[in-house]
């Protein structure tokens, strides 16, 4: 190492050091003037400046010249920047995994979910044909059960027709009965039919005498009146005395007197005459006749009312029979068919199970209401509502998209539900989001495969369309 010394001349000079190429040049400026010292150094050599506060002091010393790398090293180097690289590479990732949920909202959890259909034994019996098993498709209409029926009760059958014969029984005695009173009825009018006509020819006698009478009784009157002219005549004269006129007079009134009871008389018979040819009979008491009559007629309408309701219970209770009689066939054996289409998610039953009424067999998939439930955090319940589109990673490695239809708390008796899967989480902060599934029918076989869900806006930017490209192809 070569040491070059210079004298400082100045509390306040400065020493600047100069490199290029060519040289090493150190300068000592004083009150603006600058001198170069005549020392020059070699530009590949490597210099150090001392102050010693009254000498400046160069050291120069030259380097080494660097090795040549062999090949072996120069492998084991890139080696070492590349496994950097990837490090630095993965930090990265990491921190944008651990950051993209605060700026876009990302499902903990989600899955392909869809309603199930639960196919149910129609009658008691033993399933004696079951066609499908897990996983099968099954169209609508398709024989996917069929149940036979064991220890089939005859007795509904049996109490059914024996109440058709009892009624029908009962139709024969209300017809007897009613044949019976019309009968009877009959009878009677012509009783009262009898006893009216002749009630009525005396009353129409007893109508002639009394007009014989009032006739008479004017005859009379009118006899009385001219002998009581006479009287008087007489009487003026002084021929009578008065006790012979006076008696004259007085049968004169008397005479009036007995036309007008013979008429009042007449009159009232007449009226009799007229009610009862009319079917009434007024001052005098009800012929029993009319009362019998009454009470066959009212009689006859109970039972027409009768005979008509027994005839609606006998035809309701054939009606009865012919369905207990179908019940029968249908017991004997009894084919299931599929009310939906889609894929068999459960089978509770086995074959040659004995099962009960309305006991689950089979539970299917609809394939019309596949779904994606998804599990969002709480915070941001402001950024997410329906129509919101929705990117779906699955497991296996599909992409979905789908745009979000509801937005709701989850349900504590979710795992009741007729869902294929039930989406549940212990976090309390966590929302449930129901997503519809864009393009064609989604495939039902889709159902419970679990899935990662990037939910954007309805209408999404350039920077959220990366952000979903970037999703779609990392795989979250």
């Amino acid at each position: 190492m070569d040491t070059v010394t210079y004298p400082r001349t100045d509390a306040g000079e400065t020493c600047e050091l100069d490199r290029s190429l060519e040289a090493v040049v150190v300068h000592h400026r004083i009150a603006g003037d600058h001198r170069s010292l005549p020392t020059h150094l070699n530009a590949s050599s490597r210099e150090t400046v001392h102050d010693t506060g009254s000498d400046v002091v160069i050291a120069k010393t030259t380097p080494v010249p660097p090795r040549t790398p062999s090949r072996g090293n120069y492998f084991a180097w890139c080696s070492r920047m590349a496994r950097r690289t990837v490090a630095v590479a993965l930090l990265l990732l990491a921190v944008w995994f651990w950051a993209l949920p605060f700026f876009f909202p990302v499902s903990s959890r989600a899955v392909v979910n869809a309603q199930v259909v639960q196919i149910r034994a129609p009658i008691n019996g033993e399933v004696a044909a079951l066609a499908v098993g897990v996983g099968d498709r099954i169209a609508l209409g398709d024989q996917v059960l069929r149940v036979a029926g064991r220890d089939v009760d005859g007795g509904p059958l049996a109490v059914a027709r024996a109440r058709h014969s009892d009624l029908v029984a009962r139709h024969g005695r209300l017809a007897s009965e009613l044949e019976t009173t019309v009968t009877a009825h009959a009878v009677c009018e012509a009783d009262l039919g009898r006893y009216k006509n002749a009630l009525v020819e005396i009353l129409g006698q007893t109508c002639r005498e009394g007009r014989v009478k009032v006739e008479m009784a004017e005859l009379e009157h009118q006899v009385a009146e001219r002998r009581a002219g006479r009287m008087s005549s007489l009487a003026s004269n002084q021929a009578v005395g008065v006790f012979e006129h006076d008696d004259t007079r007085d049968a004169a009134k008397v005479s009036k007197s007995r036309i007008e009871q013979e008429k009042v008389l007449l009159e009232r018979v007449e009226k009799e005459l007229h009610a009862v040819q009319k079917g009434v009979f007024v001052n005098r008491e009800t012929p029993f006749y009319q009362v019998q009559e009454h009470e066959l007629s009212a009689k006859i309408t109970r039972i027409k009312g009768d005979l008509a309701e027994t005839t609606e219970l006998i035809a309701a209770a054939e009606r009865g029979i012919r369905t207990e009689e179908d019940r029968m066939n249908r017991l004997a054996s009894t084919a299931v068919p599929a009310p939906v289409s889609g894929v068999v998610w459960k089978r509770p039953g086995t074959l040659h199970q004995v099962v009960e009424r309305n006991e689950t067999v089979l539970n299917v998939a609809d394939e019309k209401t596949v779904f994606v439930e998804a599990l969002l955090h709480q915070r941001h319940l402001s950024s997410v509502g329906p129509g919101c589109r929705a990117t779906i990673c699955l497991t296996g490695g599909e992409t979905l998209t789908g745009r979000v239809h509801a937005v709701r708390t989850p349900d504590p008796t979710e795992a009741e539900r007729a869902y294929a899967v039930a989406l549940t989480d212990g976090d309390v902060r966590q929302v449930k989001v129901i997503i519809e599934l864009e393009g064609a029918s989604p495939d039902v076989a889709l159902v419970g495969r679990h899935a990662r869900v990037l939910i954007t806006g309805a209408e999404p930017s350039k920077v959220e369309q990366g952000v979903e490209w970037l999703f779609s192809r990392l795989r979250f």
